[in-house]
């Protein structure tokens, strides 16, 4: 019996106060989810490094719940990349994560922390859960950087699931874009797939810890996040999203980071010491 099998077995006699809703039957004709795309940078300043805070919700258009995610790309705004990071100075596994957990994973491989909500269908109805999601820098994928996004739910729902995060830079382009893709995760043999309705990524230094020996001593720093670009453009830094669902229907969707006022520039408050 798999793991997620079994944390629906332990639901079905664990009436709690999980969120049940009501399942609809998917139409041939449904239209396209809305999708929420929201971006925060923390500091806000010109050549700073920085935490990118990405985070998304999705909503049904006609039918009770939207379908499955299957896949989602957010578009850093331009020269805003991680050439200059030096978060993720060493790796972490999914084998590693789902066999022992987060914990298991080297401090220096942690790019990050976050929470998302997922919802599993149940008989007739769904249960949502709201998990933690931790940042794990992993071995690269064809040469390109790869991240892993690991969600572990509070409640008895689901197994822990690791979805894996590209970071790929287009041809002639110093832009960078995160693409994940998002295998169908069945409740159990058979059954219905589960459903991400939310996520809020925080990547970047804050509160994210490295250590380093220095004259004999343990110190603690933080690793320098992304790099701001020195100048921002007309209108602000715009962030871009394309979401598709397992029933082939797509989305998009954009947030804009206003400029930062003049003489916010970066003040190495983040990435110190690195």
């Amino acid at each position: 019996m798999s793991r997620a099998t079994l944390r629906l077995l332990v639901l079905a006699l664990w009436v709690g106060p999980a969120v049940l809703v009501p399942v609809g039957l998917p139409s041939p004709a449904a239209a396209a989810p809305a999708v929420t795309l929201r971006a925060k940078l923390q500091p806000e300043a010109l050549s700073a490094s920085t935490t990118v805070s990405i985070g998304f919700q999705i909503t049904a258009s006609a039918e009770p719940e939207p379908p499955p995610l299957s896949s989602f790309t957010v578009r850093l705004p331009a020269g805003m990349g991680f050439a200059a990071s030096t978060l993720g100075l060493a790796t972490c596994s999914e084998l590693t994560l789902l066999s022992e957990g987060a914990g298991a994973c080297p401090r220096e491989s942690v790019m990050g922390f976050g929470s998302a909500q997922v919802q599993a269908p149940f008989g007739l109805r769904a249960v949502r859960e709201t998990g933690r999601i931790s940042i794990f820098m992993t071995q690269p994928v064809d040469r390109r950087t790869t991240m892993l996004f690991y969600f572990d739910g509070r409640k008895p729902v689901i197994a822990p699931l690791v979805l894996q995060t590209e970071i790929l830079t287009p041809e002639s382009s110093v832009d960078s874009v995160l693409s994940t893709e998002i295998p169908p995760i069945p409740t159990a043999p058979g059954g219905a797939n589960v459903s991400m309705l939310s996520l809020q990524a925080n990547i970047g230094p804050s509160h994210v810890w490295y250590f380093k020996h220095v004259h004999g001593r343990t110190v603690a720093y933080q690793p320098k996040g992304l790099n701001v670009p020195e100048t921002c453009p007309r209108g602000g830094f715009v962030f871009t999203g394309e979401f598709g669902f397992q029933d082939g229907s797509q989305a998009t969707s954009r947030s804009v980071v206003p400029c930062p006022p003049r003489g916010a520039r970066s003040r190495k408050l983040a990435g110190r010491g690195a």
